[in-house]
Formats: structure tokens, sequence, C-alpha cells
């Protein structure tokens, strides 16, 4: 039996940054315009009106204000105007949306005006305000407090097991409701302001029941007060509504079934003692050194007027302190209880960080009970034990046989709690009503040119940075110190030389700065020699690979030299104080082949070296290296895959000075940026600790950061090869593959997934629609990475993959292009389903083979998912940049405008007779394409063959066709919207030369472009023809395949 497709992608925690685009904030309209977005209230909410006409009353002394709230509501009451009571004499009528006749004010002032009015605007909440235009200031900010609709539940209907007159297609028996999953289900089911799908409604009643339950004795668990007032697509809209009503939402037979999404009693025992499990496979912890320490969700508090955010935040022990703080904000203005916001941000941080375990397990027929939210209880050796687990997706893999995959249940990630108190009091940060806290535990080291300030970590809530001062008198007068600052210090990298008092005190967002506290200053004197700084004993020459070498003569290395007894450059070696004794350095090359890159030059004082590539030669004494994620690493000069190689320091290893590259090693500018000696060698894990730009991975809540490359088969001096990148490693995280390379990765987690490789040349639609079906698996919680090599361009157009690309954010101005070249390059990055033209594309090739038919990407996703694409290529950045980008479509919804077919085959057998054949037609394919735009306009349709149409002769005989015998044709006719011939665009022919016997092939024929004006329900059939002449003596079959036709929008 069918099932419904769902909106709704997993059962996972709704994404925060799905929540945060629908709850932001939506700016309030002056005036309601024609077709202005309509709003929706769900629960009670208060709402400032859309102005929709003010004009004076017939005799002038009134104001007269038509106000719109949006669809039928409840009730309208407490009207305010600019947040104070209505003047002295005001009327106010209002009209929740079952009026049937115009409001008789309005339409005695329309009249006096000139005007017929006589709009009844029935289904709509408005109201029509007089007020006394003497008491007329200026401003009309109206408002009002919105009992929103009325909710059917299945609960009141004793035709579907209830109890009450509720009957669900009699609209007038429902009931104004607060309760989330009745709007929820509400919503779904509308076809006029919702999502237009069916629901099960025997599902609703349970999880309307968890809703309502009472909490802490005193009030329901779940309450909703909504208004939907700004056009948001419907997935992420089916996501937020599902986080108010607490519930999974699952496509089944008779609609979307709703599941509490609560703690309940498990279905089943799956025991592997007793032959219940027949395998079990990917158990593993998810990795949640990046999730979130803390959780805000940001309701609104209508405890006054108008109303305001309001802010619950609740955090793991340690979380700022002990702990990094990682603080995950989640917008849900449909929430407006503090009590309720407490427990969303309690499960939703419980949820991220308690059920992170998953597995996955294979049953035989008991898998037929089982299905989506499940809970069940695992027993197995590998460490499970009644282990309660969610059924995140049942699969029939054969018959009888079942694969499920589980996530770890926690009873304990719900939350009961009540808490009414203000939120700040009830976490372990201080309160922001008062000035911050005095710096504690201020400290002063001595590091690398520089002094590092350390302190306790702030716990303010509202800590806005911290002002650090230094004092040269004995603490008398004190002077501003201008550095980059976090809540555990900051880096003094230039810091005055002599007796110093440093101090340092809070300061939080509203202005206000803590005192000096008994911690809060520290002495400390620097002297010059305190500060490294650079040697005067060595010198790099960067750019080139000798002493006498001039800058750039060879890009990305560098020379290490000494100085002579006046300090000046020589070609000699050098020294480095090594535990205060002056040490050799031999002078030499340093080779390097990564970037853009920041390191450390690492000097092997053994006199072992560092392996090298075998291009280079044997060992190196030195090497520009890193340390990334706890990994110490260097570059090992691997010329044509540049990538870190990690290793081990040894106790004879020391960092002698520090480098930046800009690019990777092409023997191009920018190569090598800036290099340093010091002048004193330092242990490798004492710089790291330093928190330089060589340690970024150390830094808390980084952006993941990724680099992918395209290159075309001739594409030469590009500076990455097709692969994608870990861009803080140099690691390739999936290599190249001829033409298609697909990958996704995970918004929150960052996992990198692996779609696999689509060799679209050679393999044509087998090819497409393969990869069309990975495109179309990543959803909106995963970023979809599409990167090419060799030959991208032909069969791109074949089967579902252009709609798969388009649903992928490409686009017609460059996917689809017509110029998209041989060997060109093309990447793609896009978040699953986020439609035509809204992803990033990368291309390169503005003619065939072009050298320059490489792309270079890098993309970061931020600790809450947020995407930043930058990049460049070889050549024009995109096809935009040859000419016209076309967004119409030419069906409504469409995901592209390119109709394609392929492969279709027709065949004649055996003919006999004569000294040569009748010419034989055969017609191989027909394809339409109607123009049923809305709003109906005429567009101008461009027709071609991007792919030849092939004929194939096959005989047993051994037959042929005769070398001027063979034909083809494309016919394209026109007919209005009644069926009716209007025209016809004539036909192409093609009479190619060249003997076939039996099991040859040609390419036939190859269309040219035809423009054709298609008017609003006007179709175009366009037709390929076949013609043959065989030997009359043997039989012969003509297969007529790849007969590939597009249809695609011009638009000048």
């Amino acid at each position: 039996m069918a099932t419904t497709q769902s909106l709704w992608p997993s059962i996972g925690i709704p994404p925060a940054p799905v929540l945060n685009n629908v709850g932001k904030a939506v700016q309030q309209l002056a005036f309601a315009a024609e077709r202005s977005a309509m709003r929706l209230t769900y629960g009670t909410d208060r709402l400032v009106a859309l102005l929709r006409n003010v004009l004076p009353s017939p005799d002038a002394k009134m104001l007269v204000v038509q106000c719109i709230w949006g669809f039928e509501c409840d009730a309208i009451s407490e009207p305010l105007l600019n947040d104070q009571d209505l003047p002295a004499g005001s009327i106010a009528t209002h009209y929740r949306g079952n009026q049937v006749s115009a409001d008789s004010v309005l339409v005695a002032a329309m009249a006096a005006q000139g005007i017929t009015y006589s709009r009844t605007l029935t289904g709509y909440a408005y109201s029509v305000f007089q007020i006394p235009i003497k008491s007329f200031e200026g401003q009309l900010n109206f408002s009002v407090t919105v009992r929103g609709r009325r909710l059917y539940d299945p609960r009141k209907d004793s035709t579907a097991g209830g109890s009450g007159a509720h009957r669900l297609l009699t609209p007038s028996t429902w009931e104004y409701s607060d309760c989330p999953v009745l709007a929820l289900a509400d919503w779904t089911a509308s076809t006029l302001y919702g999502a237009g799908q069916a629901v099960d409604w025997s599902s609703v009643p349970a999880v309307a029941n968890a809703n309502d339950q009472t909490v802490g004795g005193t009030e329901k668990r779940r309450l909703l007060g909504l208004t939907l007032s700004s056009a948001t697509d419907v997935k992420s809209l089916a996501e937020a509504m599902r986080a108010y009503a607490g519930c999974f939402a699952l496509p089944g037979a008779n609609g979307i079934r709703f599941v509490a999404d609560a703690d309940s009693a498990p279905v089943a025992d799956l025991v592997h003692a007793d032959g219940q499990i027949t395998a079990m496979s990917g158990l593993q912890l998810a990795d949640t050194s990046q999730s979130p320490t803390a959780v805000e969700v940001i309701y609104t508090d209508t405890s006054k007027v108008p109303y305001r955010d309001g802010s619950a935040i609740v955090t793991l022990p340690g979380a700022g302190t002990t702990k990094p703080w990682r603080l995950s904000q989640v917008r849900l203005p449909g929430v407006q209880r503090y009590s309720q916001a407490m427990r969303e941000a309690t499960e939703r941080l419980n949820k991220l960080t308690r059920n992170g375990m998953t597995c996955t397990v294979e049953v035989e027929e008991e898998g037929l009970r089982f299905e989506k939210a499940d809970i069940i209880r695992v027993s197995h050796p590998l460490g499970l034990a009644l282990t309660p687990m969610r059924v995140l997706d049942p699969v029939m893999t054969q018959a009888g046989r079942w694969r499920l995959t589980l996530q770890k249940h926690d009873a304990s990630s719900y939350s009961d709690a009540v808490v009414t108190t203000p939120p700040v009091p009830d976490t372990d940060l201080n309160n922001p009503a008062g000035p911050p806290d005095p710096v504690a535990n201020l400290q002063a080291e001595r590091v690398l040119g520089a002094l590092r300030l350390t302190r306790t970590p702030s716990t303010e809530v509202d800590w806005l940075t911290t002002r650090y001062e230094f004092s040269t008198d004995g603490g008398t007068v004190f002077t501003p110190i201008d550095l980059n600052v976090d809540r555990a210090g900051a880096l003094w990298s230039d810091p005055q030389i002599g007796a110093l008092i440093i101090r340092a005190r809070d300061i939080d967002t509203n202005g206000q700065g803590g005192v000096f506290g008994p911690t809060s200053s520290v002495s400390v004197t620097v002297a010059p020699d305190d500060i490294g700084g650079p040697s005067s004993t060595l010198g790099i020459r960067i750019n080139q690979s000798s002493f006498a070498g001039s800058p750039g003569s060879n890009y990305n290395e560098c020379y290490i030299h000494g100085r002579d007894s006046s300090g000046n450059a020589a070609d000699v070696d050098g020294t480095i104080l090594l535990n205060g004794a002056p040490t050799a350095i031999a002078k030499g090359i340093l080779w390097t082949q990564i970037g853009p890159a920041n390191g450390f030059i690492l000097w092997d004082s053994s006199g072992t070296g560092f392996v090298m590539d075998p291009g280079v030669g044997g060992n190196r004494p030195y090497v520009m290296a890193r340390k990334s994620g706890g990994q110490w690493q260097y570059d090992k000069n691997i010329f044509g895959g540049p990538a870190w190689t990690n290793f081990t320091p040894t106790a004879a290893m020391y960092v002698i000075g520090l480098i930046q590259s800009g690019s990777n090693d092409t023997n191009s500018a920018p190569g090598i940026v800036s290099a340093t000696m010091l002048a004193e060698a330092w242990t490798p894990d004492v710089i790291a600790a330093l928190g330089t730009t060589a340690d970024w991975t150390s830094v808390a809540n980084r952006p993941s950061t990724y680099r992918v490359g395209a290159t075309g088969f001739s594409a030469a001096g590009y500076p990455i090869g097709a692969n994608l990148y870990d861009a803080d490693s140099g690691t390739i995280l999936i290599g190249y593959y001829p033409m298609y390379r697909v990958a996704k990765i995970h918004r929150l987690t960052k996992v990198v997934t692996d779609l696999g490789g689509f060799d679209t040349f050679n393999n044509g639609l087998t090819a497409a629609n393969a990869m069309a079906a990975a495109l179309n698996s990543i959803d909106s919680s995963h970023i979809g990475i599409v990167f090419t090599n060799d030959e991208p361009r032909n069969n791109r157009m074949l089967g579902n993959l252009p709609a798969a690309m388009m649903r992928m954010g490409a686009s017609r101005a460059v996917f689809g292009s017509m110029n998209f070249k041989d060997r060109s390059a093309y990447i793609l990055i896009g978040i699953g389903g986020c439609g035509e033209g809204a992803g990033a594309e990368y291309y390169a090739g503005a003619v065939d083979n072009d050298a320059a038919a490489w792309c270079d990407a890098t993309l970061q996703i931020t600790a809450s998912g947020a995407m930043v694409v930058s990049g460049n290529t070889g050549g024009p950045k995109t096809l935009l940049d040859f000419g016209y980008v076309g967004t119409a479509e030419l069906s409504p919804g469409a995901a592209t405008n390119l109709a394609t077919a392929k492969r279709a085959t027709a065949s004649i057998n055996r003919v006999t007779g004569g000294a040569e054949t009748a010419t034989v037609a055969v017609s191989a394919v027909t394809l339409t394409l109607t123009n049923t735009l809305s709003p109906a306009r005429t567009v101008t349709v461009e027709v071609s063959a991007s792919a030849a149409l092939t004929l194939q002769v096959a005989s047993a005989g051994g037959g042929f066709v005769r070398p001027d015998g063979l034909n083809s044709k494309l016919t394209i006719s026109q007919y209005d919207g009644g069926g009716a011939f209007v025209a016809s665009h004539g036909d192409d022919y093609s009479d190619p030369t060249g003997k076939l016997d039996a099991g040859d092939q040609v390419t036939a024929y190859k269309a040219a472009l035809k423009r054709v004006d298609l008017p609003p329900g006007h179709r175009l059939d366009a037709s390929f023809w076949g013609e043959m002449r065989l030997n009359p003596s043997n039989d012969g079959t003509l297969l007529m395949r790849d007969a590939v036709l597009n249809f695609t929008e011009v638009r000048a």
C-alpha cells in the first residue's frame, strides 16, 4: 500500500538553523497591500495591525481605520493604540472571519469618497476603529490580543472514538485550542494555508494527551501561541511545528502519523542469546567534542505589552569553566512560558549530549512489527544489556529479513520541571543585573616575542570584553593596552620593556565595569633579552633555493643561512640559543609544497632529519610543521598531492622559526609570504600552547573548513587536485573519480559521507540516474558537494540528473548552459533541497579542452550549521560570464525546464523483393512540452538535440545498408490548447555516408537550434524519425538508440 510522502526528513532533533529561520523576528508591515502574505495564528498571540484602509468619516470628525489580523480566528480583544488605551470616544468593531457582510461604517466612509465598497472579507479577521480626529497624533500602531484558529480535536468527536460534537468535515463544530499537535495536524492538512497532506487523525489523540499532560501539578506540558506571518519554505515550517508539538511526524498508509517524542514502554526485547538478532554492525558513539555545552531558548515573554523576547538557558556542569562554552541558541516564539522554554532547552541539550549511541541490527520476521519511533530493548555481547533504543529506520532487505537502524533512548532526557523564577539565578553564571565580578588569578608569562596574559575564565552572562592596563611607575598611572581578548586572557605581542604592573577588569554589554580585586593584577619585569624575537645569527631567504638566487627564482622554497661577524647575511652556517648555549644550524634549503598555511620551522638537532618526498632526495634537517587537532604534522614536499604527514616530535626537535605559505607550490606567486628565524630554540609543545594561527584547530567553536577542487582533462597549473580536503589538515577526505564525485557533510556533526563516483561519459543514463538518486538522498541537514574530473559535459542532461542537480542548488545558467564545454571543470555546493540557483557553483572552461579548466572552492561550516563558501577558478568564475541567466520555469514548481528522453528504441525486420527495398520510416521517440505557466505568459523555447540520434544495424545474415540509403529527421509541430494544429516548424534531415555492417552504428542526426514562441496552453510535439534501405537478400534490423532532445526556455 502506498504511503504519504513526508515533509519531515527524519525523526531526529529539529535542526537549530531551521528553527531559527522560522522563528526569526518578522518586521511588521505598515500596510496590507494586495496579495500580502496573510497571517495565521494558533493559540493566543499579540498582533500589531496590518493597515488596510485609513480615511475620514463622512462628517470628518472621526478617523476610520481598517486593520487586518489574519485568517479567521476565535476572538479579538484588548485593543491598544501606540501601546496605550484607545482615545476617549473611540469605537472598535471586531470581525473574527465569519462575517457575511461588509462593515457599515467602512462602507459609508468609502461612499463619502466616491468609492463603492462591498468586500466582506469572509474567512479573514479584521477590525474597524473609529478614533476622534482631534486625538490623532500621526502614528497608527494598533495592536490586539488574538485567540487563534478553532481546531478539530478527535478526542471530542464521538464518531472518531472520542466524546463530543466535533466533526472533521464541519469546521463550525470546532473549538479554540492552544494544543500544539492540534495546530500541527490542522496546518499539515490544510490546502489553504498549510502543507496540504493527508493526516492520520487516529494518531493525534495520543500526542494531544501528551501535550496536555500536567507537569508539576500546576501546568500543561506544552502550549502554543504562534503567528505565522512571513513566507517560509514548507519543510522548515514543518520541522518547527513538530518541535512545538514535541512529536515525530511519519508517513503512513492513512496519511502523516504523529508519535509523541516522549518516554514510553518498549514494544519488544531483542536478545542476541535468544537468536532474535542475526547480525549487528556500526555500534558507535557520536562525536560530542563539538556538541553544545549550553542551550538557550528564546521564547516570547507575555508579561508586558508589547511582548518581548525572553531567554531560558540550560548548561552542562562546568560549561565556560572546566568545559568549553559552546552555546546553541534556538528561537521558539510560539513558546510563551519560561517554564516551558526551560523544559525545551533541557531536553534539547540532553538529546544532543546523551543519545549519541547508534547501531544497526538485522532480524528476521519479527522486524515486520516495528515502526519508526518505536522503543525496543536490545541485548548483545558487544555491551548492550536490555538497552532502550529508538527505531530510526526499519528496512526490509529481503523477504523475511529486516535491518533496523537504532539510536539509544534515554528516558532521563525528558524534563517535567516547572521553573517559574527568572532565568539567570537558576544558572551557574553571574547575574547580569550588577557589575561584573573582579578578574581573578591574573598571570603573565614570557612566550615567543610576547607576554601571555591568562586569568580564570569569565562566567558573566553578558560579558563583552576585558580591559587590560599597564603601569611603569609602580601603579600611579595606568595606560590601556589594545589587545584581542577572550574570556580566558589575551596575548600582548609587543610588550613594554621594564618593571610593569598589569591589571584587568571585565566590561559587560551594558557598559558596566567590574572593580579590581586582589588577584586582578600581576607584576612582571620584561627585559630586552626576555622577548625572544628575531635572530641576529640566523637568516632566511624566501622563494629562492640558494643564497645567491633572486627572490621569486623558486617559489615556495627557502634558504636558511647564517651571518658574518658584522651581522651581515652570509652563505654560512648559523647559530641559535639552545638551552642558553649557541648551537650550530646548518645552512641549506627548506622545501615546502603546501599552502595556504601557517606553520613553524622545525629543526631536528640529532642530525637524523625528516624523510622527504623521493624527488627531494634524502632527509632534511628542517621542515615546515604545525600542530593540528592535537597532532603534529610536517610538509613532506609531496608534489601533485600536497598533504601533511603526521609525526611525533622527539626530544631533539625544536622550533627555530615561523613561516607562512600563501599557496601550493606551482613555482608561481605568492609562494612563501613571510618567514622569521628565532634567536632561541623552543620545544614544539611550548610553541603550540601559544594559540597562534598555526594552532587554529585548538580554537573552540571554530568553523570546520573544507576545500574542494575540480579539473578538466587538459587542465594545467591547478592549485589542488580534484578531491575533497580537510582544509585544516590538508588530508584528502574523498578522492577524485572520472567525471563526477558526490559527497555530503552533516551540518552539525560534520560527518563526511562519500556518496560515490559517477562516470556519466562512459555509462550514460545508468550513471546519470544513479547520481540523481545519490543527490536526492541529501536532506536539509546536510551540505552536498559535487566536483568533477576529466569530462563532465556529455550526458549530464540525461534522465533524472538535471532535476536532482537543480534540487541541490544548481542553475540552468551554469550547469544547464549550452556553453558548458568539453573537458571543463565544475563544482556545486548546496544544502539538500535548497532549490534551483540557491547553491554555490564554480565553473571553468571557456573553450573545449581548456588548460585553465580548474576550480578551487573553500567551504566553512559553523558550529550552528551555517555555510560560507568562497573560491576561484582557472578561467571565468561561472558561466554567468558568458551570457544571460534565466530564472523562470516552464512548469509551475518544476526543478528544471529541460525535458529529456534517451535510449528510445524501435526496429524493422526482414525486407524482401526488388532490386532495392522501399524506404521504411520508423518513429523512434516523440517528446511533448506544454506551456502551463501560472500566471500565464508566452515563452520562447529553444529546441535542440544535445546528443545525437544513434542508429545501429543488427543482422544475423550479414546484411548492410547502402552507403547512400540512410536518413534521419526531426519533425516539430505546434498545437493550441484545444489540440488543433497551429504550425509546423519544419523537418531537419541528416544523410550520413558510410556502410553499416551488422553490429555497426552511426551518428545519424544532430539537430540545429529551433526557437519557437509558445503561448499559454500551446504544446510542441517533437519527433525523431529514421529511414533506411536494406540489401534485399538479407535480414536487417535498424535500432534507433540514444535519442536525446532538450527544451530550454530562452529569455532576451
